[in-house]
């Protein structure tokens, strides 16, 4: 069931996160982000489907994580399970905040409304904030501590780990970059859909190489049964 969370969780995600709208102009002026979200007709739906990803993604994660128990990497894995419960919570937080409160400010905003700009313009204050922090923590440790945790495992490919560590770089430095105001375009339009991509798709393949695995596991480690 872990295994199969994983995908299904990780295929949500791919396909919502490639459908999520996305204009330069929002990451250089807090008007072009509300116009951008004023405009998007599925941005409730897309924010809806990629909550779903990251809670049937994280039971897989904690699943795959299970699965290295007993291994060299099983205390990589427990602090993996740490980080990425932490970040999705900061990432669910993010698209409950984005996908409702702020859509309907930026609705109310694009008829005219003056009134609410300075709500609305915090409210997008807070959600780059959020944005950075998930994607150095989500895409960005919790991505290094899995890829290290897939190199000691002997479990899992070592070609795994390195691409996964490799996303966890990019995720630190798109957060980076976006906390900062560096690049934050670029960031956002390239870096930020790459570096979420690499993950969800090294997760997609560690649940499905779990999924052949399952049949053969007859028990999991008692040491993992339980992360403190």
């Amino acid at each position: 069931m872990g295994a199969g969370a994983a995908m299904v969780g990780t295929v949500i995600g791919i396909v919502f996160n490639l459908l999520h709208p996305r204009n330069p102009d929002a990451f250089d002026s807090v008007e072009g982000e509300l116009q951008m979200i004023a405009d998007s007709g599925i941005w409730q739906l897309d924010h809806f489907m990629l909550t779903l990803s990251v809670a049937i993604g994280f039971v897989g994660l904690i699943a795959i994580a299970l699965s290295m128990g007993g291994t060299p990497a099983e205390l990589w894995a427990r602090t993996g399970i740490i980080f990425g419960g932490a970040s999705a919570a900061v990432a669910l937080a993010l698209l409950a905040l984005d996908g409702t409160a702020v859509k309907n400010l930026a609705d109310q905003w694009a008829t005219g409304d003056e009134s609410i700009t300075g709500a609305a313009t915090a409210m997008v204050e807070i959600n780059i904030a959020l944005l950075a922090t998930t994607f150095i923590l989500f895409f960005g440790i919790t991505p290094l501590l899995f890829g290290r945790a897939f190199l000691a495992s002997g479990i899992y490919p070592a070609n795994l780990g390195y691409v996964e560590m490799v996303g966890g770089v990019l995720g630190i430095l798109t957060g980076v970059m976006i906390a900062f105001d560096v690049g934050a375009s670029f960031a956002g339009t390239i870096l930020l859909p790459l570096s979420s991509l690499v993950h969800t798709v090294v997760l997609f393949i560690a649940g499905w190489l779990l999924w052949k695995r399952a049949a053969t596991m007859s028990e999991i480690e008692p040491s993992m049964s339980t992360v403190s």
